[in-house]
């Protein structure tokens, strides 16, 4: 913290809740000015705190980064923890999505022709519209859904392998948050 962000949490301390939340009432300019203090004092305040959190955040990921990659484990798609004993509580850094998924557009290019009908549903969509002014409109949609159970059985058959799976597979996009969880466990 610097000469700064002292002084702005002393103010901090000096007008918070010096305001009197109670019924609507007539206030003047000098009421307006004691909200507008306190207002702004708090989201100062608040402002070099969050810069402080997603410092310490970002400290923190760092930690338990290395000893994700210490253990031979993707950063990107694995989540830790740091256990603080005194506290009973773990800084947790926890990730969600990076599943696996078929991308159909893959799919069709590494299988074969064969292959990849036998495992997919081709759906086709009909519209047709007629308006009030006599228009006649007609549209077609096109496209192909996985359909699991074929897959699996064309796998156990082996006529599709694994390894035409994986190269049909991304991982959809990660999220990642930063939690204090409680433990109930300190120790002295």
């Amino acid at each position: 913290m610097n000469q700064k962000d002292l002084e702005n949490l002393g103010h901090l301390f000096d007008v918070f809740n010096t305001t009197p939340i109670i019924e609507p009432r007539l206030v003047n300019e000098m009421d307006y000015d004691l909200i507008a203090d306190e207002v702004i004092s708090i989201n100062t305040v608040q402002d070099m705190l969050d810069g402080r959190k997603q410092a310490l955040r970002s400290y923190v990921f760092s930690i338990i980064n290395e000893d994700i990659k210490w253990n031979n484990q993707d950063t990107e798609y694995t989540s830790g923890y740091i256990h603080s004993p005194e506290f009973g509580v773990n800084l947790s850094k926890e990730v969600s999505g990076g599943k696996l998924v078929i991308d159909i557009s893959l799919l069709e290019k590494v299988l074969d022709g064969d292959q990849f009908r036998s495992v997919v549903n081709h759906i086709v969509i009909m519209k047709t519209v007629n308006t009030p002014d006599g228009n006649h409109v007609e549209t077609t949609e096109s496209y192909y859904e996985l359909n699991e159970d074929a897959l699996e059985k064309q796998l156990q058959l082996s006529n599709i392998g694994m390894e035409q799976i994986l190269k049909s597979s991304t991982k959809t996009k990660t999220k990642t948050a930063f939690y204090v969880r409680k433990t109930n466990k300190t120790e002295v």
